[in-house]
């Protein structure tokens, strides 16, 4: 049975200080602490073409991940909770912080096949980013993993703590290193700051320790408050599979939306610059509508039609059956898609106006939301993962292995130029529904388009 096997742990330190502002205790925000019971965010890049020793691959992974530690510093630290204030910081001072733990292994998992396959082998993801024990604090806040692969290749996996960062953070992060590994004479991001002192909110403080107290009242314990859903365990229940919509769909899918908007305003629906609204009306009504159907078993994945044509790159819109059985605002009839990316966008711009009203009542908010109305999407076509060159060329594939819920998209900039690469996990019996309506509604549209 393929495997993999760790043959060395070592740790990368942090370089002394002094740090800049806020020094080496970094106070965390309410937006921080928000997310201190989540599971870990654990990201894995899979290079089959890497031809460099893997020997060499290490030292300059280690080399370049310190120097890079000098400008993140808050990376190398360490999660603590200082029960005299009610607190919850990152150590990085001398005396706590050990630097990033960095994890080496070998394999004999097949590393083309799991770069090329749309419906993944969660298992053996799984094995290839590493483990970030944090349900006791203190607890680290970034572990990295490399592993050589019999036949050739390297993966590179990190698990970090979603305190530490948010994804725009994780992304500069791993830009600055990839570039520092690389050589690149400065790293392509701005000198970051890590001051949440930049954060000015009336009783801010107050809410961070708040929300401390309703998300993992037994700190310095966390283990009891992981939410349901997300173990590994239950990750192994859902199927995942990853599409990619090239340029000319997403063109298509805007183009398609002002025109509607067009028929039916006299202000026509602006999606210039932003994907997220179309994508978004893509992805969770094919979702909730697999839940109300049939409820078929998918044993070995989805069936080769659909996996070929997923390979293909898609030119088209929306099937119209598909969004006359919308669940959404204006989804049903003339304008569907164009109500609905309104409607979507709408709700984004009135959060970008006032994203912090209301903040002190997140957890309850979240908390009060029916089951099954919660829709997860995680990441950003924003974040360019796949230019991430470490020095032996690009990724092959790029994949967030800590999904944990059902129901949850992942979006990144795909491997080509304008494309979207998204990831949708869902219970194994809901899967086939989705990916036939999603897929074959998406080509359905592009035939009836190119008569």
């Amino acid at each position: 049975m393929p495997r993999v096997l760790i043959t060395n742990e070592s740790r990368v330190p942090l370089p002394a200080g002094p740090y800049p502002p806020p020094g080496d205790t970094v106070p965390l925000s309410f937006f921080d602490t928000f997310w201190i019971i989540l599971s870990p965010v654990q990201r894995l890049f899979l290079y089959p073409d890497a031809a460099i020793p893997f020997s060499s691959i290490v030292d300059s992974l280690r080399s370049s991940l310190s120097r890079t530690l000098s400008l993140f510093h808050p990376f190398g630290g360490k999660l603590i909770y200082l029960p005299g204030s009610g607190d919850a910081v990152i150590d990085c001072s001398a005396a706590t912080a050990d630097g990033v733990a960095f994890v080496e292994a070998e394999s004999d998992l097949d590393i083309r096949r799991l770069a090329g396959d749309e419906v993944h082998d969660c298992e053996s993801f799984l094995q290839l980013v590493p483990d970030l024990q944090a349900a006791e604090l203190p607890a680290p806040v970034l572990v990295v993993q490399v592993t050589a692969f019999a036949g050739g290749g390297v993966a590179v996996g990190l698990a970090a703590h979603h305190v530490l960062t948010d994804g725009k953070g994780l992304w500069l992060f791993l830009e600055a290193w990839a570039a520092t590994c690389k050589g690149d004479s400065a790293p392509p991001v701005p000198v970051p700051s890590h001051d949440r002192a930049v954060i000015r909110h009336a009783g801010g403080p107050e809410i961070a320790r708040q929300f401390l107290r309703q998300l993992a009242p037994a700190l310095p314990k966390m283990a009891a408050m992981v939410p349901r859903g997300s173990s590994i365990g239950a990750r192994l229940h859902l199927t995942r599979i990853t599409f990619t919509l090239d340029h000319a769909t997403i063109q298509s899918l805007k183009q398609q939306a002002v025109h509607q908007s067009m028929a039916i305003s006299p202000k026509p629906f602006n999606v210039r610059g932003d994907r997220r609204p179309c994508l978004a009306l893509l992805l969770p009504r094919q979702s909730r509508r697999g839940r109300r159907g049939r409820r078929p078993r998918l044993p070995g994945g989805l069936p080769r039609s659909h996996r070929s044509a997923s390979r293909r790159g898609l030119h088209g819109e929306l099937h119209p059956p598909v969004l006359r059985q919308g669940h959404g605002v204006g989804a049903r009839g003339p304008g569907g898609l164009a109500n609905a990316c309104a409607a979507i966008g709408q709700a984004i711009k009135a959060g970008v106006e006032e994203p912090l009203r209301g903040c002190e009542g997140w957890v309850d908010y979240v908390r009060d939301l029916p089951p099954g109305r919660i829709m997860y999407s995680s990441s950003s076509p924003r974040f360019k993962y796949y230019e991430t060159d470490f020095g032996w060329g690009r990724p092959e594939r790029v994949e967030l292995v800590s999904m944990n819920h059902d129901g949850e998209v992942v979006l990144v900039a795909g491997k080509e130029q304008g494309s979207v690469q998204a990831t949708m996990g869902l219970a194994a019996h809901q899967m086939e529904v989705f990916a036939k309506g999603f897929v074959g509604g998406l080509e359905g549209w592009r035939e009836e388009n190119s008569e």
